[in-house]
C-alpha cells in the first residue's frame, strides 16, 4: 500500500514525481522531528506512560494514511453536499503521505525519550540498582524476536488475504488490539517520581484527612506511588485541584521563584502558557 500511494503500479506516475514526493515527505519528518524534540523534551520523563502510549498511537495513524493515500488520490473534498466528491489528480494523497512522515517522525522522538524513562524506571526497580545497558540490551532482542513473529504472521496472512475489504479488517482489526494491549500495559506502570497528575493526586489524598477548619479527621497520610497510579488517567489532564468552596487549584512543578512573587492574576497568566520540566519530587510508599 505504501509503494502505490509513491506511484507504484500507475501509469501515469513518473520517477521524478515519486522522487519528490519522498523528498516533500522527508522534509515534513525531519522538520517534525525538530520542533517535536524542542517542544515535548522536557515532558518525556514526567510523562512517561503517556508519551510511550502516544507514541503507539502516532505509529498506526501513520499506517493508516500509508494505506489510505492511494484511494485518497481519486477524492476531493468540497464545502457543499455532498463533501465527498471522486475526482482525478487530488493533493489529498500527497497530504495523506506528508502526515504519515509527520507521524512517524514524531512517533520516533516521543517513543526514544520516553522509552528512555521507561527503561531507567524499571532498572532502578527493587532494592538494588539493576543494569541500564543490559536491561536495554535485552529489551532491544525481545523486540527482534516480536519483529521475527510478526513477519512470519504476516506471511501467512497474506496469503488469505486478497481484497481490499479483508485487508482493511485485518488491519483495524490488528490496529485495536495493538492500542488495546499497549494501553493495559501501560496503565500496570507505576512511576515514582511527581508529575502534576499524580501530585495532584496524592495531595487530594492527603487533605482528605483533615477537616474544613483544616483540622486532622483521621490519620494524615500521604499515598504511596502504587495507590497513585491505580487512579492515574492517560490523555487526562487531572491537575487540577478541588478545594472545596475555594477556585480549583492546579498543580504546577518546576515554576521559577521568580514567577511566586507575582500577582496571581499575572501568575495564573504565566503558568497557562509555560512548559513546566521534570522535578526530582520522589513518592515515600
Amino acid at each position: 500500500m505504501g509503494m502505490t500511494g509513491h506511484g507504484v503500479g500507475n501509469a501515469s506516475a513518473s520517477a521524478t514525481n515519486a522522487i519528490l514526493l519522498t523528498v516533500l515527505q522527508d522534509v515534513f519528518s525531519r522538520l517534525t522531528t525538530i520542533v517535536g524534540g524542542y517542544y515535548l523534551g522536557t515532558s518525556l520523563t514526567p510523562e512517561a506512560k503517556t508519551y510511550r502510549l502516544l507514541a503507539d498511537v502516532l505509529n498506526d495513524a501513520a499506517i493508516i494514511s500509508d494505506t489510505l493515500s492511494p484511494y485518497l488520490a481519486f477524492v476531493t473534498l468540497s464545502t457543499q453536499y455532498p463533501f465527498v466528491r471522486p475526482g482525478a489528480s487530488s493533493s489529498l494523497r500527497v497530504v495523506a503521505l506528508c502526515l504519515s512522515g509527520a507521524f512517524r517522525a514524531l512517533c520516533g522522538a516521543v517513543a526514544g525519550g520516553s522509552k528512555a524513562a521507561l527503561t531507567v524506571h524499571f532498572a532502578t526497580d527493587g532494592e538494588r540498582p539493576g543494569d541500564v545497558g543490559d536491561l536495554s540490551a535485552k529489551d532491544g532482542s525481545k523486540e527482534t524476536v516480536l519483529a521475527l513473529l510478526g513477519m512470519l504472521c504476516g506471511s501467512v496472512v497474506v496469503h488469505y488475504v486478497h481484497s481490499a475489504q479483508a485487508t482493511y479488517a485485518v488491519l483495524f482489526a490488528l490496529v485495536f488490539f495493538h492500542l488495546a494491549f499497549n494501553y493495559m500495559a501501560v496503565r500496570v506502570i507505576s512511576m515514582r517520581y511527581f508529575n502534576r497528575q499524580r501530585a495532584s493526586i496524592a495531595w487530594q489524598k492527603y487533605r482528605s484527612s483533615f477537616d474544613a477548619q483544616g483540622k486532622p479527621a483521621s490519620k494524615a497520610e500521604v499515598p504511596g506511588y502504587i495507590a497513585v497510579s491505580r487512579r492515574e488517567e492517560i490523555f487526562t489532564d487531572a491537575s487540577w485541584i478541588d478545594c472545596g468552596s475555594a477556585p480549583p487549584a492546579r498543580v504546577a512543578l518546576g515554576v521559577p521563584f521568580a514567577l511566586l512573587r507575582q500577582p496571581c492574576s499575572a501568575m495564573w497568566r504565566s503558568l497557562r502558557f509555560s512548559t513546566f520540566s521534570q522535578t526530582k519530587s520522589t513518592f515515600y510508599p
